[in-house]
Parts: structure tokens; sequence; C-alpha cells
């Protein structure tokens, strides 16, 4: 397109490439209206949410909770992040850079940080800056190459990979929200090894008259290479398709299962949810280094230390040793269910709960459908 020596844009093929990209937020958007009830009736809804945290100073996604309890997820925390922001414009400037610079090296989600050695921090710092050292140098390379497609095609790769960094931060997702780009944060040290290695062949060269053996020559595989494109495109129509036609085939085919109306106190509340075995973890009085791990539990000091730092800590007391938490969601309704109920009404196989119980008081907590099960009613489901 434009990342090529002769520095001669392609229109059309420019065109078709940004068609592809917009097709892709097109088809989200319709494919979401189409399967789902939608929140806020916004697309990308939940981005929201990290939107409103930047905008307010890099507070991170839970910001909103806190400043409009009850704040719709979307449309309306879209108007308030707008709001904020014509009120204090530069809000918005100092959140993004909180969020570059907690990607930088010396904070604790920074680029790198996945990489370790072991139990060294020594020997990992080390490595760290070595790696980012490469880095600068194989930014390096691409400048003085700026004019040959591949230079120019990494910095366009890299100035988009950077500047997203702000609305994809590492301190509300962890690294996890970069793992469909983390190939640059390798290609970028390549790059840097590669100008390292011919700098240092040249000093050889001038200096002792080394000479190296280079085979600039690329064989002829035109139709092996045109067969292995062709498969690639194929592949890639066919996955969108099964992407988009799959959940509507879903929607369309599943059948409600039948729910048992149960009876519950004039205090307490019924919901009715679907239950897989494997789905929920609970929790155990251990401490969490000791014993052989279990899939499936989680000592009681790992999940008060997590909880304490996320929206759900005004109900803490309620995450206990010997209850079980899972994520489904309410048959009658369709609604988002965080639920907690004790281990011992866990059904041993897939079951249609019908269970009665409460909801959070605490109005951040109920946001997340968090809902405290006291006693359920099980019918297993036919495998």
């Amino acid at each position: 397109m434009i990342f090529k020596a002769d520095q001669k844009i392609n229109w059309r093929f420019l065109a078709q490439g940004i068609g592809a990209s917009l097709s892709g937020f097109v088809t989200n958007y319709l494919l979401v209206k189409q399967v789902s009830r939608g929140i806020g009736h916004a697309p990308f809804s939940e981005f929201s949410y990290i939107l409103y945290g930047v905008v307010v100073g890099g507070k991170g996604w839970t910001q909103v909770l806190t400043d409009h309890p009850g704040a719709g997820e979307g449309a309306e925390i879209y108007r308030l992040a707008l709001a904020h922001f014509r009120a204090h414009p530069f809000d918005l400037v100092q959140g993004m850079i909180r969020m570059w610079s907690e990607y930088l090296p010396g904070h604790y989600f920074h680029a790198y940080h996945f990489i370790e050695f072991g139990k060294s921090n020594i020997l990992t710092r080390h490595i760290h800056s070595l790696i980012y050292l490469l880095l600068v140098a194989g930014l390096v390379w691409c400048v003085i190459n700026i004019k040959k497609g591949q230079g120019l095609l990494m910095i366009a790769a890299f100035t988009g990979y950077f500047a997203s960094i702000p609305f994809t931060p590492s301190i509300d997702g962890g690294l996890r929200v970069y793992a469909a780009t983390v190939a640059i944060l390798f290609i970028l040290p390549a790059a840097g090894i590669f100008w390292l290695l011919g700098l240092f062949q040249s000093l050889l060269r001038r200096r002792w008259a080394i000479q190296f053996h280079r085979d600039n020559s690329i064989p002829d595989r035109g139709y092996s290479t045109r067969l292995v494109g062709n498969l690639q495109v194929l592949f890639a129509l066919l996955l969108a398709a099964l992407a988009v036609v799959g959940p509507i085939i879903i929607k369309s085919t599943a059948r409600q299962p039948s729910i048992s109306k149960i009876d519950c106190l004039p205090a307490q509340e019924d919901v009715y949810f679907r239950y897989n075995p494997g789905s929920s973890i609970s929790i155990v009085d251990r401490d969490a280094d000791s014993g052989p791990s279990r899939s499936g539990l989680a000592a009681l000091a790992t999940i008060q230390s997590e909880i304490g730092k996320m929206e759900l800590k005004g109900d803490a007391d309620a995450f206990s040793a010997g209850q079980t938490i899972l994520t489904t969601y309410n048959l009658v309704d369709k609604q988002f269910l965080l639920v907690t109920l004790p281990t011992s009404l866990v059904p041993a196989q897939q079951s249609i709960v019908s269970a009665c119980g409460r909801w959070t008081p605490d109005k951040t907590a109920r946001q997340f459908g968090l809902f405290h099960v006291d006693n359920v009613r099980v019918s297993p489901v036919a495998e």
C-alpha cells in the first residue's frame, strides 16, 4: 500500500483496507444489536468505564462506580465522560500520561513484565533492561530505514500500538489486554539485533578486513506463495463468517429450559440459573501456598485480598470460607449474575438452579449482579 520502497500509494488497496477495517466495526455493531439485549444502547459499551477512568485523570475503570454509583454502562457513562472533559480538559492529558508511564520500566505492569527468570529479580531486571535497549535500537533502525517499506511499516505499527495504550491501560486489565499486539514487542528488539549485528560486521570488515558471505537472492516460490496466501484469505473469510453466523444460529435454535418456580420468604427474592460443574470457585480456609492446589479452590486470604481492591469490597464479608462463587445469568430476565452460595448447596451435576436469597445492598456491587443465595432447589439436566 504505502509501505513500499517506491513510496507510491495504491489508492485502491488503501480504500479496500479501510473498508475491511470499518466492516469489522459495523458487523460487530449489527451482531450485538441482533443477539444481545444491549446495555446502555451504545456500541462497545464496556469501553465506557475505561474512557471515563482516563478522562478523569487516569484513575482506573472503576472510578465511575465511585463518582457516579448506579450509572448505566455505555451511553450514560459516555455522557459523564464527555461532561467531565468539557469541564476539565487537561485531566485527559494527565490520564493519558499516567497510563503511558504505567507501561514503561519501573512500574509493575510494564511492557515486558511477563518475562521472568525464576525467582531471580536481579537477573530479570537486567534482561528487561537489555530488551528495552534492543527495542530502542530497533526503533532507530526503523527511522534510518523509514524510506524503505519495512522501516515505515514498523514505525506505523508501533505508533498505533503506543497511541492505544491509554485506552487499553495495563492498570485495568494487566498485560492480557495487549495479547493481540504483543508481536510488535518482539519484532522491534529483533530489528535492533539485526541492526547492531550489521554494525558489528561493518566494523570487522573495516578494521580487520574480515569478509562475510551474504546471499541476498530470494528463491522463486511464486506459485506456493500465492497458494498459501489464498488459503489464508479463505480461512479468514470462513472464520469471520462463523463468528457472525454462529451466534445467530445459536440464538435462533436455543430453547429456554423449563424453570420450576420456587417459593421464597417475603424478605427474599428468587433467581434462576444454569449450573455446570467446574464453573465455580469454592473458598477454603487455608493458606494459598500450603498443601496441594486443586482447580476450583481459592484460599480465603487470597479472595479477601483481591475483593478488598475491587468494586465488590462493600460486600467483602460475604466472601468467606465455605462459600462458592460463580458467574452466570438469570434465566428469567437474562441479566448477568455474580452468585455466592454455601458450598454445601452446590449441585453435583449440570442443573437448573432455583434459588432464594437477596441482592447486595451495596449500589456499586449491585452493578455486577451480586446475589447472595440462602437456599436452592435443584433440577438436574439430562446430558
